[in-house]
């Protein structure tokens, strides 16, 4: 199974938080997409952090999905 763990970034010249990922991909490569939140700076933070959650767990339910769909077809 694959553990997602995820944090807020900015880019200095972006307006935007961003979700950054962090996880260990089925070859053992360490992979940290970024997605923008689309929630601008001033004021979100709250709001962020609950999109940020959201993403993660999606993201992580996609990776286990194909991960387990993968381990079907070997078997």
């Amino acid at each position: 199974m694959i553990e997602v763990t995820c944090s807020l970034q900015t880019k200095k010249d972006r307006n935007v938080y961003y979700a950054v990922f962090n996880y260990i991909d089925k070859n053992g490569k360490r992979r940290q997409p970024w997605k923008s939140t689309g929630l601008k700076i001033k004021g979100n933070k709250k709001l962020a952090e609950k999109k940020a959650e959201e993403l993660r767990i999606s993201l992580q339910n996609e990776l286990n999905k194909t991960d387990n769909n993968e381990m079907l077809d070997n078997n």
